[in-house]
């Protein structure tokens, strides 16, 4: 039975060391994700999907491909380390951190604006833009053959039922939509309180061996073992000469 208190994010090596060194957390832009139903609002992914949806007239909507430059989102595996998504990262020989769900919800719901850091496309000094929301939890999804008609989930934080094998928990960050002529690329999170976040990075079942002893050394190194455990993957078994 998977622990519902651990969330599992699998990305590059570089972005890995990233987050265990500087606490810092990368949210990229929704137009870049490859699902294009991103970013839908329910009235709208359900228009798209051929579902007869009650549009509500007191609510204005932009158009997804307008919302989608303003929504940012870090996406982890509710739960512990899958075999499915690793095949994802084998090619980028890419690593696991599994972090407390609660502590970074915590951390991630209570930060400042301050700790956002964009990377813009274009910038104007005078009307930097405004950070709406940020918000995390578990994705809803919406299902074209038994519709839930009282979906009312976050924006950002809606896809298609197709997806829901990836148990996705998002970490979400919404820009202000009066400042659609402001465009941030990227936004990384920096985590305030790095000291209290103890987190286990699992490397890649398809890695050698070396790559964790390498790994290991250099996080006792740099002075963070305490906080940052480094284990091989439980399914590297499955990858190794008999």
């Amino acid at each position: 039975m998977l622990d519902d208190s651990i969330i599992t994010r699998y990305m590059p090596f570089e972005r890995a060391i990233e987050f265990i060194t500087k606490g810092e957390m990368y949210l990229a832009r929704f137009d870049s994700f490859e699902d294009k139903l991103e970013g839908y609002a329910p009235y709208q992914l359900a228009k798209k999907l051929g579902i007869e949806w009650e549009k509500d007239d007191s609510k204005s909507y932009l158009k997804p491909s307008d919302r989608k430059k303003l929504l940012f989102a870090s996406c982890w595996y509710n739960g512990e380390e899958n075999l499915a998504m690793w095949d994802r990262y084998k090619s980028e020989r890419g690593i696991a951190v599994q972090v407390r769900k609660m502590y970074m919800k915590d951390e991630y719901e209570h930060s400042r604006n301050d700790q956002f850091i964009a990377t813009y496309e274009r910038y104007d000094d005078l009307d930097p833009p405004a950070l709406a929301k940020s918000y995390a939890n578990e994705m809803q999804y919406l299902d074209d053959d038994e519709p839930d008609m009282s979906i009312k989930p976050p924006m950002g934080l809606l896809k298609h039922a197709a997806f829901k094998h990836e148990k996705e928990y998002r970490f979400v960050l919404r820009q202000n939509g009066m400042s659609n002529r402001i465009k941030a690329s990227s936004y990384k999170f920096k985590i305030k309180n790095f000291s209290g976040l103890s987190a286990t990075v699992i490397t890649n079942p398809y890695m050698d061996s070396a790559i964790t002893d390498m790994l290991t050394s250099y996080i006792d190194k740099i002075g963070i073992s305490k906080k940052v455990n480094v284990e091989r993957s439980k399914y590297r078994y499955l990858f190794e000469p008999t």
